[in-house]
């Protein structure tokens, strides 16, 4: 293993304690009050002190040991390159669902990286499994208290979820879920259904037992394993079909009015995969109470669906020109998306095509817009009557920058198809502002 010696200092804000103390880039901050500094959690909780002893290690590896006096609560102005200064804590799970396992060679290398760090957990809401866990790093999370946590369940009787996750310490997570819970953690979890092997009977055991800690839970979601074609070798896994999506929202439904009544929330929430799948309506906004796992797809479809519908009583009866635009979308999206299209082609001299694309790069049964690549979108447009250009969610596009997983850039899609793109983000007002104005 290499030998730490601190987190490397990016950056060192003007004005700042550091710039005072000629602290420059390049040095490593090492130890705050004789301990060693492994995040930026650390920097923060050891670094708010009024009185300080900092040890810097130099570029050329002389050690600077400085004595600092300072308001309680004052920055040091340091910069880093990231949160976690001693390298990203990595899943140590076989997961028989999990989703990196089934992605092809080629791809960005960032999507092969099976994070499982508790700090990134609080930073960023990463899920985490707690099975890498080791007794110190307990004691920071309650120390600290880093709350809330986002946490992946899946099961909780000890032998299933050991079997699911191909790892002796995943049985041990009603033990830890105890701990957090007397320590006052609060938790968001997830569960990833896998037909066969934790739903029904064994989702019900799951939720009887998490339910005991409902003070700290502050929701749970559900969501549905996604499968690739790339599973070759791997635990033979089916996708949900309509009959058993619609059984899990009935499942869930009759546990929602159990805990309505009971805690006042519904405490468990699916995601909007289940619904589409089944053939049913997303539920209404007040179903999901404070929207506490959107991002993990658990009410998008309806924060999408209610904030197009405010602008519903402002759109034009016409445009001053015409106007011909197609809009992307993955199978599951296109199932609430062509309503919304229609609204959108009774305006006079508008014209709005939606192209649901098949994923043919991860197989069928993965229909979700995020997961489409540029290669599909190239021969699912290729010889198509595009119009006047093609709007494209970012979605689809790696955060901040115009990539798809594939490695093809939007210049890629606009050369190969003849036709300007433009990025839409994730949100119904900037989908209709996009699609009505011309660029």
């Amino acid at each position: 293993m290499k030998e730490y010696f601190g987190a490397e200092i990016a950056g060192i804000m003007e004005d700042s304690i550091a710039k005072e103390l000629g602290i420059e880039l390049g040095d490593y901050l090492y130890k705050i009050n004789g301990q060693i500094v492994y995040d930026f959690l650390d920097y923060q909780y050891l670094g708010s002190d009024e009185e300080l002893e900092i040890e810097i290690i130099k570029a050329n590896g002389e050690s600077w040991v400085i004595e600092i006096e300072k308001d309680l609560g004052e920055e040091l102005g340091l910069e880093f390159f990231s949160p976690v200064f001693d390298g990203i804590r990595k899943c140590r799970n076989k997961c028989v669902f999990c989703f990196v396992d089934q992605m092809p060679p080629g791809l960005r290398s960032t999507l092969y990286c099976k994070d499982d760090d508790y700090r990134l957990s609080f930073l960023h809401g990463n899920y985490i499994t707690l099975t890498n866990l080791k007794k110190e790093d307990i004691e920071k999370i309650i120390n600290y208290r880093l709350t809330p946590l986002y946490l992946s369940i899946h099961a909780t009787n000890p032998e299933l979820r050991t079997m699911m996750m191909n790892n002796p310490s995943a049985g041990r997570v009603k033990e830890y879920l105890s701990l957090l819970s007397e320590a006052g953690i609060d938790m968001n979890l997830q569960i990833v259904l896998c037909p066969g092997l934790n739903d029904e009977k064994a989702l019900d055991e799951t939720i009887e037992d998490l339910v005991k800690f409902s003070e700290s839970i502050l929701s749970i979601a559900i969501v549905p394993v996604g499968l690739t074609k790339y599973r070759q070798g791997l635990y033979p896994l089916e996708p949900f079909s309509r009959e058993k999506a619609l059984r899990v929202v009935t499942q869930v439904e009759e546990w929602q009015k159990k805990f309505r009544k009971e805690l006042g929330t519904r405490l468990i929430f699916l995601s909007d995969e289940f619904y589409l799948s089944a053939g049913l309506d997303v539920p209404k906004d007040e179903e999901y109470e404070d929207y506490a796992q959107i991002e993990n797809g658990v009410g998008l479809a309806r924060t999408f669906l209610d904030d197009f519908h405010k602008q519903e009583r402002v759109l034009p009866k016409a445009l001053m020109q015409k106007r011909n635009v197609t809009i992307i979308s993955g199978i599951s999206a296109a199932k609430f998306l062509h309503k919304i299209v229609d609204r959108l082609n009774k305006i006079k001299n508008l014209n709005v095509n939606l192209e649901v694309i098949k994923n043919s790069f991860f197989g069928s049964s993965v229909t979700v817009t995020g997961l489409l690549t540029g290669k599909d979108i190239i021969n699912a447009l290729r010889n198509k009557e595009l119009g006047d250009e093609v709007l494209i969610p970012s979605i689809v596009l790696k955060e901040g920058d115009e990539i798809f997983l594939d490695e093809l850039k939007i210049e890629d899609l606009e050369k190969s198809l003849n036709i300007p793109i433009r990025i839409i983000e994730d949100n119904a007002y900037d989908f209709v502002k996009k699609i009505l104005e011309v660029q």
